[in-house]
């Protein structure tokens, strides 16, 4: 029972967090909906195989700039790397 007070506030950030996911999965809906909206140029139908479809491509078009990112990133780190590592360096100055 000691410990009662500390689930209890687990348990309400837990429900937090769902709420914020929920949020997110909602507003990202909305905004699928208006990108079709204007797409198409008339609302549609969620199970609609055309929005399907749309939305199918945006995924895809959204892991190829992710894994360009994230490629990018990498060539970015390692060309640093290599300037820091071809970039010649004073041995320290020995005490005497």
């Amino acid at each position: 029972m000691a410990r009662m007070p500390q689930f209890i506030k687990e348990y309400h950030i837990k429900l937090e967090k769902a709420a914020e996911q929920e949020r997110q999965q909602e507003a990202k809906k909305h905004e699928l909906l208006e990108e079709a909206r204007d797409y198409f140029g008339y609302s549609i139908d969620p199970r609609d195989p055309r929005f399907e479809e749309m939305k199918l491509q945006k995924e895809e078009e959204e892991k190829k700039q992710k894994k360009k990112e994230k490629k990018e990133a990498k060539e970015s780190r390692a060309l640093r790397l290599a300037r820091a590592l071809s970039t010649p360096t004073k041995p320290p100055k020995r005490q005497e």
